[in-house]
């Protein structure tokens, strides 16, 4: 079910545009549930084998949006 294959991993990492924003493990979980799913994760606190997902992680996604918004 996971991303378990490098290659399937790897793939799905280059594939995906969240690639570059998100956790390999966030975007496999994507992958493989749906959007609502994803959002209850993304939204949430959890730490278990599946995601490992906080606060912490989403200000570390806005600050690389702001940095990259800077930029541009």
């Amino acid at each position: 079910m996971w991303c378990v294959e490098q290659n399937k991993s790897s793939d799905i990492m280059i594939r995906s545009v969240l690639g570059h924003l998100l956790p390999e493990a966030m975007v496999c979980y994507l992958e493989n549930y749906d959007a609502e799913k994803f959002a209850e994760i993304f939204l949430g606190e959890f730490d278990t084998p599946e995601a490992i997902w906080n606060r912490e992680m989403r200000l570390n996604i806005d600050l690389f949006q702001s940095d990259l918004l800077a930029i541009c």
